[in-house]
């Protein structure tokens, strides 16, 4: 298995975490568990791979998750 392959799978399993978990605090741990890198080289690896940080990430897909709630909901904003 090619090296780059190797990490776009361990990004994956990070990246299905937080489209799926992202409602709930995600801590970094849970991230180093699934990806078996400390989180400086994740942070490393995700960054060159998706030119965003994981925190950034995380952002954009609650507030791309809050848009389709307010869009295809009768869900009043709190």
């Amino acid at each position: 298995m090619e090296k780059k392959e190797f990490y776009n799978n361990r990004l994956q399993q990070v990246v299905s975490y937080v489209r799926t978990q992202y409602h709930k605090k995600i801590l970094v741990e849970d991230l180093e568990a699934l990806s078996n890198f400390s989180y400086r080289n994740l942070q490393r690896i995700f960054k060159a791979q998706y030119q965003e940080t994981i925190g950034g990430y995380v952002t954009r897909v609650k507030v791309e998750n809050s848009a389709k709630m307010l869009v295809f909901t009768s869900d009043e904003i709190k």
